[in-house]
């Protein structure tokens, strides 16, 4: 299994290293997680030529930004597409898993 080589952990981080950085450059998120979860697909017995020769290729990413005050759902997600364009045009991210808030948004539901 990929997790367990120790000559791809380094790769494992670098992707997800690069998506944190990017993500904080460009909107300043009051919170932010990004999960590695391509596991998912080896475990699933995904076939898939890009989910199952590398190893970083699915993430959930959890954004709470500024930045989205005012944009809709789909604005958002084309916002952080545009940031981690080259991470998915190059084939490295294979899939996105994106939920979007604003600092208000999150507010409002702890108030609930």
């Amino acid at each position: 299994m990929c997790d367990d080589d120790p000559l791809l952990l380094p790769i494992l981080e670098s992707t997800k290293m690069k998506i944190l950085k990017k993500l904080s450059a460009a909107l300043a998120p009051v919170h932010m997680e990004v999960e590695n979860v391509s596991f998912q697909q080896r475990q699933e017995g995904n076939t898939d030529e890009m989910s199952t020769d590398c190893c970083d290729t699915h993430f959930n990413v959890n954004l709470v930004s500024e930045e989205f005050e005012g944009r809709s759902l789909l604005k958002r997600h084309r916002l952080v597409y545009a940031v981690l364009a080259d991470e998915l045009q190059t084939g490295g991210v294979h899939a996105l898993s994106l939920v979007t808030k604003t600092p208000s948004e999150v507010a409002n539901n702890n108030q609930e």
